[in-house]
């Protein structure tokens, strides 16, 4: 399947702290259920005066994976699966579970009515928590449930881009009660699709917009935001 274009995101982080760590990119969503997961969507390890610099598409996907199934020599076996999505004309797509094959597989991607929402039907095939099943953007693990048989998970994607500092491994869940006071919004103003990401000496953050370029590598900062 052939992606869906969109336009660039970037962020570029600037490592003035002390100390050696992991930048973390991950997304809330802004209208949540109760059973939806935060996932650490881009992390990169930092050393103190280094930068890194993240740049997507924001395109979507629907995504599913299994849960770890050890086998009986101690190795851990896992799959998943992604399909592009599009709000205007791909956003409905059915989960289903071939018990004879022990394999997950989407089918039949379509148009939804509600062209804001994305949604993922699960057949009555569907194992009860074996799985979970979300959306992505570009390629990586975003938001995530649990499957379920004969249900439909919605997901509205009207996000906010959080970046923190620490210790994290991409894909694996995120507790976000535990970045209070420790990760800053990033708001893309309309007309901007970059900015810069810095952290001082006191783990404090300056959010500011920037112009970036990709092929020469430099960064011009405008307009500086402190984070508390």
């Amino acid at each position: 399947m052939k992606p869906f274009d969109s336009p660039d995101r970037i962020v570029e982080f600037v490592n003035d702290s002390d100390d050696a760590g992991d930048v973390c990119l991950f997304q809330l969503l802004l209208k949540p259920t109760p059973d939806q997961i935060a996932i650490v969507w881009m992390t990169k390890a930092v050393a103190p005066a280094a930068r890194t610099l993240f740049t997507w598409k924001e395109t979507w996907e629907f995504q599913w994976r299994e849960r770890d199934r050890r086998v009986r020599s101690g190795a851990a076996i896992t799959a998943s699966q992604a399909w592009p999505a599009a709000l205007t004309s791909a956003n409905h797509v059915t989960l289903g579970y071939d018990r004879r094959r022990g394999a997950y597989t989407f089918r039949d991607l379509k148009r939804a009515p509600n062209s804001n929402k994305l949604y993922i039907a699960q057949d009555a095939s569907v194992p009860l928590r074996c799985a979970e099943i979300g959306i992505g953007m570009a390629g990586r693990p975003a938001h995530f449930i649990d499957a379920q048989p004969n249900i439909a998970a919605i997901f509205q994607p009207d996000i906010h881009y959080y970046i923190a500092f620490g210790s994290f491994t991409e894909a694996e869940p995120l507790d976000v009660s535990l970045l209070r006071g420790r990760a800053a919004a990033l708001h893309f103003q309309r007309g901007v699709n970059a900015l810069a990401a810095t952290l001082d000496r006191k783990h404090q953050w300056s959010i500011a917009a920037a112009s970036i370029d990709l092929h020469l590598n430099v960064t011009k900062s405008c307009a500086t935001r402190v984070v508390q």
